[in-house]
């Protein structure tokens, strides 16, 4: 995975703390659940089981198809806590030859 999709998909989950359209929220739960899908896999693929189940929990918690759906206010701590997992794991998804942005 490119630093620059982690870059992008954290943005997206801190604007999304913010009051923002409906839509942007529909957007948001695709692209969060293909990037979590993804990095769930990157983290199988690695052998990290630890980072798989979390990165599988958070794809599930924002997949659009079966929505969960919870307080504003809890959505808000849920974004944040996802963009910061994924600041802070990183180094886990990234490959070591297209580490560059």
């Amino acid at each position: 995975m490119r630093k620059s999709l982690i870059y992008i998909s954290a943005s997206l989950l801190l604007v999304g703390a913010f009051p923002m359209p409906y839509g942007y929220y529909m957007l948001l739960r695709i692209a969060a659940t293909l990037v979590f899908a993804w990095a769930a896999f990157i983290a199988y693929e690695k052998s990290y089981e630890w980072l798989l189940w979390v990165y599988a929990v958070l794809a599930i918690l924002f997949n659009p198809i079966i929505p969960v759906y919870f307080q504003k206010e809890l959505w808000v701590i849920v974004d944040v806590l996802a963009a910061a997992m994924l600041f802070l794991t990183q180094r886990y998804l990234v490959d070591d030859d297209r580490s560059v942005l």
